[in-house]
């Protein structure tokens, strides 16, 4: 059984090209460490792909004693991921889900203090709507892909940069990251 942080280091995605999309080194680190720097207990994730963003997430979480929700549509990808929680130690702290975002959301109990969007694009302003009222206050919305899909996620941006109950930061880190944290 591998720890989190060995399995992390089993996939490197960066040396095998990256086909499944996965987020790279920097921006996993990056969610480690806004997961632990704020005590973050419960996470959701729109977007597994096969697994690597997961791993992050729940590798802080595991530091925090918290869990994570991650949901993926791709049958081939979500079962990947799958098998790889499976060779995990610690493979109770991640609940995987498979389907839409959009349709399943709602069967998807509980509030979350962090909230890590790397999905369908042009479905992050609805992904935002349907779960801004279950972030937690303090919790944190961040999403991936802001620079490398920038015409696709003006949207998103916009919205969150008018939501006065939000704190925006656009970082320029792997595809780029917008983190919002709720005020509210």
């Amino acid at each position: 059984m591998l720890t989190f942080r060995q399995a992390i280091e089993a996939f490197d995605t960066e040396r095998a090209g990256n086909p499944t999309w996965n987020i790279d080194n920097k921006t996993g680190m990056l969610l480690q460490a806004l997961i632990t720097e704020n005590n973050y207990t419960s996470a959701l994730e729109i977007g597994t792909s096969t697994g690597y963003s997961a791993l992050h997430i729940a590798n802080a979480l595991s530091q925090t004693d918290g869990s994570l929700v991650t949901v993926e549509s791709h049958t081939e990808r979500f079962t990947i991921a799958k098998e790889r929680f499976a060779s995990l130690s610690d493979s109770a702290r991640i609940t995987q889900v498979q389907g839409h975002a959009p349709e399943i959301l709602d069967e998807i109990s509980g509030t979350f203090d962090f909230i890590f969007l790397d999905a369908t694009k042009y479905e992050h302003v609805s992904y935002v709507e349907a779960l801004k009222s279950r972030l937690k206050s303090g919790g944190m919305i961040v999403s991936d892909n802001m620079l490398s899909h920038k015409e696709q996620m003006q949207p998103l941006l916009e919205l969150m940069e008018a939501n006065k109950s939000f704190s925006c930061e656009l970082l320029e880190i792997g595809t780029g990251l917008l983190v919002s944290k709720n005020e509210a």
